[in-house]
């Protein structure tokens, strides 16, 4: 005559759960927002990526608050620009290890392209007396972008007085993505 008690946990909520994903730049780890989780405050999701990307199953744990957790899609499954789909399939509670099926929970994100390294003229010449600034520089247009060094994260203003230096030029594609700098040797 054994007795005991028996707990049964509850499955975790499946039909609240919804993932968002961001689109981002070639070469760059993809946020992904899980909503309605629940009470959960440590889960495990199991995804697949498809379309232009495709994967393997993957799984990844989620520290939840408030019913919310974000995680990264890492660069090595991002390998082709285009769109690609985020399927979650599995949804586990870390503490009591019960687990429950999704279905149609999904989200299509752009994987865009990074610009091309500007072609430029490597030498650009200019006489002092004109007092020539950024907007005199080739190639022009708001997507282009010029940096005192080649790590330089901020561009210099339109009104930068050039003198004799290198300067780089970047390109913004419209979905914000910057290509890789191009060096040009400035003399006045």
């Amino acid at each position: 005559n054994l007795q005991g008690d028996l707990i049964i946990n509850p499955l975790p909520a499946a039909i609240t759960v919804k993932v968002l994903a961001n689109d981002k730049c070639f070469n760059e780890p993809v946020p992904v927002a899980v909503s309605g989780l629940g009470n959960l405050t440590a889960a495990t999701l199991s995804y697949m990526l498809s379309d232009s990307n495709s994967s393997t199953l993957q799984t990844v744990v989620l520290n939840v608050v408030n019913g919310n957790a974000d995680f990264f899609i890492p660069v090595n499954l991002l390998a082709n620009t285009g769109t690609t789909v985020i399927s979650a399939s599995n949804l586990m509670n870390n503490t009591t290890l019960c687990d429950v099926s999704l279905n149609n929970v999904s989200d299509g994100f752009f994987v865009n392209p990074i610009p091309s390294a500007p072609t430029v003229n490597n030498l650009q010449t200019f006489c002092k007396v004109d007092g020539a600034t950024i907007t005199n520089l080739t190639p022009r247009g708001s997507q282009y972008k010029w940096y005192v060094s080649q790590t330089a994260a901020t561009p210099l203003a339109d009104t930068y007085v050039l003198k004799t230096e290198n300067l780089y030029v970047r390109e913004t594609s419209s979905a914000n993505c910057t290509s890789a700098p191009t060096a040009v040797s400035i003399v006045v």
